[in-house]
């Protein structure tokens, strides 16, 4: 045989290509792989920066809003008490509030509910000073020069107005002067004089959680700061220059009292032209952010470039599983139909809101809503059409409350509300606008309506069943009455 024809041990290996190729594979392969791990790193410091971010965000807006309720409570006291007293002048005019023991008795109960953080006192026509009950009817101080009663000879009575923060010439202590013309100054008396002190105020609003170099700002509509915690005498009676979103998280620059960049969000009273801003360092959140940070990547980067493929398997199917999971517990605690919370979520929550209001001595009212003669309706026009119905009045419920109150659907077509930090006076026009709404319903010759019992929360001697039994009975004196109305029914 030929030579040629021979296959030599050098034949049989590959050739010099075949490595050159194969070497270019796992070069090519590493490289990929440096730069997939790369940018898995930059995705993760990412997603990290935001979760830290929005995380933050909400607990901003949670305090602000917490903070900003503390303080529109104190403040919708002292209005409704000054109301009372003022009423009680008109009815006695013979009688000098300054010295009247009854007056005067009226004056320490409001005091001792608001566990004495708003102090009453009065100021005459010549801006005499007088604490309640005078000792004498020589004033204390003269404030005829101060924001608060110049500008309130301009307002009309039974309103509030909240003055810069001043220093009171008798205690020395700043405070904020919120003050109420009187329809009737027999005595000479021209206004109720609200004192709320900053340290009683500094306990009243300081969030039990640490942020870092945090801060608390009242201001009132024309962005002028009445109040701010920790105290500082430079910003108190300035305006902000800032220009802020309501309930909006954003980072703003700040020059005073030292130039720095700060989280903020802004809470505006409900029922006041008040608004609470509540702040926190940004650059020391982002500093501690990053500390964090480096030693999470440390770690992570080594564990990463061992197990990157078994990891973001194990979270692509994390993260499929708690699809799944909240698709579930969405199915669970929510009413397909209507988007409400269903019957067994809504009393979860019920009892939730009831241990917080215990917790925090806060009113609670509890509304049953009850559409009428829902039936009439599935009989002669169909249950699709009434399926149709019951979303559109769940939409309305919802439009007509706040993010905080908390709605279920409870029984075929029976609704429910959780009015938290709310008391019956106030929650009642929520019910009146929610049944307006609900009346101008009609299909067919069917015109809808609803009836609605609410009840207040009497405290920690009322159980969570006592307190439906009392709002089904108010329900059933709503519809006995005549239907489609608001039957309510005081702690």
């Amino acid at each position: 045989m030929p030579a040629w024809k021979h296959k030599t041990p050098t034949e049989s290996r590959p050739p010099k290509d075949t490595y050159r190729n194969l070497v270019r594979v796992n070069y090519a392969l590493g490289a990929l792989g440096i730069l997939l791990l790369t940018f898995i790193f930059v995705l993760y410091i990412s997603a990290e920066f935001r979760r830290m971010r929005s995380a933050e965000d909400e607990r901003l807006r949670l305090l602000s809003n917490a903070t900003a309720t503390r303080f529109e409570s104190l403040v919708s006291n002292l209005l409704v008490t000054m109301r009372l007293l003022d009423q009680w002048i008109q009815d006695h005019p013979d009688r000098d509030p300054r010295f009247d023991p009854e007056f005067n008795r009226l004056v320490e109960v409001f005091r001792t509910h608001n566990d004495r953080q708003v102090d009453l006192r009065m100021v005459s026509d010549s801006g005499g000073l007088f604490y309640l009950p005078s000792e004498s009817a020589t004033p204390l101080s003269d404030v005829s020069d101060r924001e608060y009663y110049t500008e309130s000879k301009k307002v009309e009575p039974n309103g509030l107005y909240f003055a810069k923060a001043v220093k009171s010439r008798v205690t020395g202590l700043w405070g904020i002067p919120i003050t109420y013309r009187l329809h009737a100054n027999p005595h000479g008396i021209f206004l109720l004089f609200g004192a709320i002190e900053f340290p009683l105020l500094d306990k009243a609003l300081e969030p039990q959680e640490s942020l870092p170099n945090f801060s608390i700002i009242v201001l009132r509509k024309d962005k002028t700061i009445l109040y701010r915690y920790p105290f500082d005498e430079t910003l108190v009676g300035q305006k902000v220059t800032q220009e802020t979103i309501p309930d909006k998280v954003s980072v703003v620059n700040v020059s005073v009292p030292k130039p720095e960049q700060r989280l903020a969000t802004l809470h505006p009273l409900t029922n006041f032209d008040l608004s609470v801003a509540i702040a926190e360092s940004w650059t020391s959140l982002l500093s501690g952010w990053t500390r964090s940070l480096v030693v999470k990547s440390v770690a992570g980067l080594a564990i990463l470039a061992l197990y990157s493929f078994l990891t973001f398997r194990t979270i692509a199917s994390q993260k499929k599983n708690n699809e799944i999971q909240r698709m579930l517990q969405t199915a669970a605690r929510y009413d397909s139909l209507t988007g409400l919370k269903n019957r067994g979520y809504f009393i979860e929550r019920f009892g939730d809101e009831l241990d917080r209001a215990q917790r925090y001595g806060i009113p609670l009212v509890f509304m049953i809503l009850d559409i009428d003669h829902f039936k009439v309706l599935n009989d002669t026009q169909g249950h699709p059409e009434g399926d149709a119905i019951l979303k559109k009045i769940a939409g309305i419920i919802d439009s007509c409350i706040r993010s905080s109150d908390i709605s279920g659907r409870v029984g075929g077509e029976e609704f429910a509300l959780i009015l938290s930090d709310l008391d019956l006076m106030h929650a009642l026009p929520v019910a009146e606008r929610i049944r307006e709404k609900v009346s101008s319903i009609s299909v067919g010759s069917w015109k809808a309506g609803i009836s609605i019992g609410a009840v207040a929360w009497r405290g920690p001697e009322e159980s969570l069943t006592d307190l439906y039994k009392r709002a089904d009975g108010a329900l059933y004196r709503a519809k006995s009455e005549g239907r489609n109305r608001v039957i309510a029914e005081a702690g």
